[in-house]
């Protein structure tokens, strides 16, 4: 049936997205199904350390917010 795309086919252009996303990831990663969960792991791991990151910029983010509104307390009491 014309316009249907294989398993194998869309792994491969899935394939083709990781690599031009995230060429690391792809080098030496073959298209079977062990090399596609390796890849899926890999990307999955990185995902994860992004998230712990963007988790200590919030809590970062905060202490400076929290701060700031100490600061301008701080200002405001001094100029009546």
């Amino acid at each position: 049936m014309k316009g249907r795309v294989s398993q194998r086919e869309r792994e491969y252009l899935a394939m083709g997205v990781f690599q031009a996303y995230h060429p690391s990831l792809g080098a030496g990663v073959t298209l079977d199904k062990a090399g596609i969960d390796e890849l899926r792991e890999a990307l999955r791991t990185e995902v994860e350390q992004l998230e712990r990151e963007i988790h200590s910029l919030n809590q970062e983010d905060l202490k400076l917010d929290k701060r700031k509104e100490e600061l301008l307390a701080i200002l405001r009491c001094s100029n009546p």
